[in-house]
Formats: structure tokens, sequence, C-alpha cells
């Protein structure tokens, strides 16, 4: 299965809207995981998009970028997890 690299960014744009409207509703902990996934997400598509255009011209620093996003990503959201557990 080919995953679209338009479904990383749709999933972060949701995921950022669900961050606004949470921390309004919610609480700031929710929120900052909605945070974390829409993070890891924009990586993701980061990613998808430095492997999409490596072919035309480098740009190896949309890889890095990608990569550092997701690991930004996704210690957001094993923090906040933790947090919300004890």
């Amino acid at each position: 299965m080919q995953i679209n690299s338009k479904m990383f960014h749709g999933t972060s744009i949701i995921f950022s809207i669900i961050t606004i409207i949470s921390v309004f509703l919610i609480s700031i902990e929710i929120a900052m995981l909605f945070v974390g996934f829409s993070q890891l997400f924009n990586g993701l598509y980061q990613v998808k998009l430095s492997q999409s255009i490596e072919n035309e011209e480098p740009h190896k620093g949309n890889k890095a970028v990608g990569i550092f996003s997701i690991l930004v990503g996704l210690v957001i959201i094993i923090t906040y997890i933790i947090k919300l557990i004890f």
C-alpha cells in the first residue's frame, strides 16, 4: 500500500485543529498529546516530501528536519502519556 504524502499533511492539520479545541475545552495535557501527534505527522510529511523531491535536487535538510520533528513528536507523546498515567 502506497501512502500518499497528502495524508500526512492532512492528519497534521486535523491534529492541530483538535489541539486548539482541546486547549480551551479539555486540558493542557490532552492538548500536548495532540501537539505531539501533529508534530509526528508533520515530520513524516517532511521525510516523505524529501524522498519525493530527492531525485530532482538534493534536499537533505528536509529529511533531517523531518527526522528531528518525528523524534520531538515521540518525546512529547511519551512524556505526556507517562504524565497522564502517573
